[in-house]
């Protein structure tokens, strides 16, 4: 027994070194983590009417949603959600409040085709897109996803999955609150309403 113990105990010792020296000498994996957390940072994108930031709507509630003009049925849904909540809304309420439409499909949606889609909801919101480098960066920014998935039974070609919510920012470009898709527009008129109140 004892032969037996006096083997095994330098050969534990052995195999404990060699692991030590490997920890020591082996390539360590490092995951980069990128930060989670959307910083809902101001950007520019392109209208109709030319350039247009996040902070030249300064002063006024915005609605920033994310969505393409093509889309089958969740972005013509929130945007009649948004046209009633604005016909809930007072004259001067109104005048203190906007939407931002931001197109993540750039290679279909024109700027003027765009603000003619938005335009059919409510003459006053905006809508405008950028490269898709630059699109892309901004959805990151901002929590959004999307990707663009092929549909060879559809004349489009192609459809894009994309993130349903809203973002509701108050008149000093700060965010309030995400606006989940299927909120009810007396909800939306009534969130709006809290944004305008901040003025601090």
């Amino acid at each position: 027994m004892k032969r037996v113990w006096s083997t095994a105990i330098p050969l534990a010792l052995a195999v404990a070194g060699a692991a030590a020296l490997w920890l020591r000498t082996a390539p360590v994996e490092r995951t980069v983590v990128q930060n989670p957390l959307p910083t809902y940072s101001p950007f520019t994108v392109k209208t109709s009417s030319g350039a247009l930031s996040l902070l030249d709507l300064r002063g006024q509630a915005v609605v920033v949603y994310f969505g393409y003009t093509t889309c089958p049925d969740i972005c013509p849904t929130t945007l009649a959600t948004m046209k009633a909540a604005w016909k809930q809304l007072s004259d001067d309420e109104r005048k203190q409040a906007t939407l931002l439409f931001v197109s993540v499909d750039p290679e279909r949606d024109t700027p003027e085709r765009l603000q003619q889609y938005v335009g059919y909801f409510d003459k006053t919101f905006h809508a405008g897109t950028a490269s898709i480098e630059d699109v892309t960066r901004i959805a990151t920014d901002w929590g959004v996803s999307f990707r663009k998935v092929g549909d060879t039974s559809s004349a489009l070609a192609y459809m894009i999955d994309h993130s349903t919510q809203s973002f509701l920012v108050d008149a000093k470009g700060r965010m309030v609150t995400p606006i989940a898709h299927g909120t009810p527009a007396k909800e939306v008129a009534e969130r709006i309403r809290t944004a305008l109140a901040r003025r601090r």
